[in-house]
């Protein structure tokens, strides 16, 4: 159990430094096309279960947090930043909570607070639908935020 609170703490910390350094690389990168990023939010089930870390809190309140402080590190514009969730087997088993744009970091945090858990994870939807999601030239990244594995596919 140690390993595995271990490997959420550390996924935490991952997630914040990877937003932070892909805006910062943006901002440097001012007269390139902006990066544009996504972040796939599993909000299965299980990520309304205690977090191992702070069982004071869920897992889905854990990665608000993180999710939130890394924005915080980005310049508003500096980046194409938007958040899709996902949970359920169904075709319609993602929402798109807020489109790739120019990064609003205010309104990115907005979006991932209306985050809710409950469902299956469905990550193989969710990754098909991220990459519809972002433009088709550019650097493109997508960012999977999850507890678990696929459990639709």
């Amino acid at each position: 159990m140690a390993h595995k609170t271990a490997l959420q703490s550390l996924a935490m910390l991952v997630l914040a430094t990877v937003l932070a350094s892909l805006a910062t690389m943006s901002a440097a990168n001012a007269q390139a096309a902006p990066n544009s990023f996504i972040v796939l939010l599993d909000v299965s089930g299980s990520m309304g279960e205690a977090s191992d870390s702070d069982p004071t809190r869920t897992k889905l309140e854990v990665a608000q947090e993180a999710l939130k402080d890394a924005a915080d590190e980005v310049t508003p514009g500096s980046m194409n930043l938007g958040l899709r969730t996902f949970s359920g087997c169904g075709t319609s088993s993602t929402d798109l909570l807020l489109p790739v744009q120019s990064a609003d970091p205010e309104a990115f945090k907005v979006a991932v607070d209306n985050a809710t858990a409950g469902g299956q994870t469905n990550i193989t939807n969710a990754l098909q639908d991220a990459v519809s999601d972002l433009p088709v030239a550019g650097q493109r990244t997508i960012l999977l935020v999850s507890d678990g594995e696929d459990t639709c596919n």
